[in-house]
């Protein structure tokens, strides 16, 4: 009994895994969120989280299918010139859209207010 509850465990997890993004992936999309850029040690994690993201997006992959290929989905130079605006812009506002009583989605609030941005 106890061997079977381990392999239907073991067989759980593994569908688990393979159906939800891994924790590396999960860590490196929080960079969209304002909670994110409270913490202290943000530019050491925003710096491997982009790479981690660029590495996932930013380079063909192999489709499965012998000599076919996914191209990328983010061009990386581009991504690179729009990432000083975009830490300006998290770092600026994280503390501004936490603020008690918001009544819509804190992303939307954060891009929203504009003038904002140009105080940091």
């Amino acid at each position: 009994m106890k061997e079977q509850c381990l392999v239907a465990v073991a067989s759980l997890i593994e569908k688990l895994a393979w159906r939800f993004p891994n924790h590396e992936f999960m860590n490196a999309t929080g960079i969209q969120y304002p909670q994110y850029w409270l913490n202290s040690e943000v530019e050491n994690m925003f710096l491997a989280h982009l790479a981690f993201l660029k590495a996932q997006y930013c380079f063909k992959k192999d489709a499965g299918v012998e000599g076919l290929k996914v191209l990328a989905l983010f061009n990386e130079q581009k991504l690179d010139m729009g990432v000083s605006f975009f830490k300006v812009t998290m770092q600026s506002n994280c503390k501004y859209v936490l603020e008690p009583l918001v009544s819509y989605n804190l992303v939307t609030k954060l891009w929203s207010n504009s003038s904002v941005v140009l105080q940091h």
